[in-house]
């Protein structure tokens, strides 16, 4: 085994962990969507059933449901990922000898790599902050509240 094939074979298992973990990260957001649209849910229900806590329960639920926005625009929609392999119309090159493909391949490999690397590092930081805003939830119920109690919107 050639250095060559070694990095070809190296650089490949790279690419299909950064896939997966693109996978895993995009099951992680779907499953907090889920968690969000049925807590808002619930509390646009409460607040319906409950007349001195509605405005309480209304904009938590508004909250929710922001935040889900938010998940879905930033977190699972997915634009252009980067293939393991490259196309096989863009490797059928005559003018050059196999090696010399496979290490243009490998460049080519690389910035995939890097593309990934950053795409998933983008949507993990946003999928984080997301979490954090969701747990920020009992501190916006209390705030609502306080301004309703005291009548600070009246």
């Amino acid at each position: 085994m050639t250095v060559l094939d070694w990095a070809e074979i190296a650089g490949i298992e790279n690419m299909k962990d950064h896939v997966n973990n693109a996978d895993m990260i995009q099951k992680q957001a779907s499953t907090f969507l889920t968690l969000l649209l049925s807590g808002a849910g619930a509390a646009l229900y409460f607040g319906m059933q409950h007349d001195e806590l509605r405005f309480v329960a209304v904009m938590v639920s508004f909250w929710l449901f922001g935040l889900a926005t938010v998940l879905t625009v930033k977190c699972l929609m997915f634009g252009d990922f980067p293939s393991v392999w490259n196309e096989p119309k863009n490797l059928n090159q005559k003018d050059y000898k196999l090696d010399e493909l496979r290490e243009f391949e490998l460049k080519n490999l690389q910035e995939r790599i890097n593309k990934a690397m950053s795409l998933n590092f983008t949507k993990t930081l946003r999928l984080n902050k997301c979490i954090l805003a969701g747990c920020f939830t009992p501190v916006v119920a209390i705030l609502f509240w306080f301004f309703s109690e005291f009548h600070f919107f009246s």
